[in-house]
């Protein structure tokens, strides 16, 4: 939650969270720990959001199927290389409900 409001300004509690998979990345240049969460942003005003560090690389609001659809077939553009496909997945059915 620290990181969402030091990264994009968006203030939220652990209540407004799903908690994903933790995966472990054993590679010569990544070795760390990367948790996924998922947030939805029902009435979510984009005016609140902020993106003031430099950290953010880029940012496009996507619909979760397009996500889905995406770290499948593009899996080297996103940080989770395709590691979170099937955890993505459940995640859009939470979403969708």
């Amino acid at each position: 939650m620290r990181e969402l409001e030091e990264e994009a300004g968006l203030s939220i509690t652990t209540e407004d969270l799903m908690t994903g998979p933790v995966v472990r990345w054993d590679e010569p240049t990544n070795n760390e720990f990367q948790y996924l969460f998922a947030y939805r942003g029902d009435g979510l005003d984009v005016g609140v959001l902020t993106f003031n560090d430099g950290e953010v690389q880029a940012v496009k609001w996507m619909d979760v199927d397009e996500v889905v659809r995406a770290v499948n077939t593009e899996a080297d553009q996103w940080t989770c290389r395709g590691k979170f496909g099937e955890e993505i997945k459940n995640i859009a059915v939470w979403l969708h409900t």
